[in-house]
């Protein structure tokens, strides 16, 4: 990976990280990506899901992750996925955090299941929470959002218009990224 980042920062080749690793906070690694054109994203939802992730940098952690690349990169965005409505009150008392941290903006997306679990629907191959539990959150969180200057993406196909922008990824308006707009949700 160093290697390939040597590449992108001599061609200043635009591109995406998603990582929710502590690699991507090494001194080293830091001064390469700040000279790349790039967008940074963090997975992490909150605390509560330490216990669910053995082997990462606890929430704690990689919100001081956020804030080391923030200084470093073009945006960092956080992935809050996969949400799970259990944890709406996390999320939304986290978002000032983010923000404090210098993220750029957070994109929500919810849990997928491969089997069906009760209070769930069956959309494609997939279990998935109804839309208007998503809707509801989404709208929450992209209000916490926008309170404290963060841009909200959708993650969610089906809540991708909800979204500041139809592309997720948080590459908007930057000079040289252009997104796939020849998906269904485009």
């Amino acid at each position: 990976s160093y290697e390939c980042l040597k590449l992108f920062a001599e061609t200043r080749y635009p591109f995406v990280v998603s990582t929710k690793g502590k690699l991507v906070a090494d001194p080293e690694y830091l001064a390469l990506l700040a000279r790349c054109n790039c967008v940074v994203q963090v997975s992490m939802v909150c605390s509560r899901y330490d216990k669910l992730e053995p082997g990462c940098p606890p929430y704690e952690e990689r919100l001081r992750i956020v804030k080391a690349l923030a200084e470093k990169v073009q945006r960092v965005v956080v992935r809050c996925q996969p949400y799970m409505p259990e944890v709406h009150k996390d999320v939304m008392q986290n978002i000032p955090r983010l923000a404090e941290a210098g993220a750029y903006g957070v994109v929500v997306e919810g849990m997928k299941f491969f089997k069906g679990k009760q209070g769930m629907v069956k959309v494609g191959g997939d279990h998935v929470y109804p839309l208007d539990t998503l809707r509801r959150d989404f709208e929450h969180i992209k209000a916490q959002a926008h309170r404290h200057g963060l841009k909200f993406y959708s993650g969610e196909n089906r809540l991708r218009a909800l979204g500041d922008d139809m592309c997720c990824c948080g590459t908007d308006g930057l000079e040289g990224f252009q997104p796939n707009e020849y998906n269904l949700c485009m």
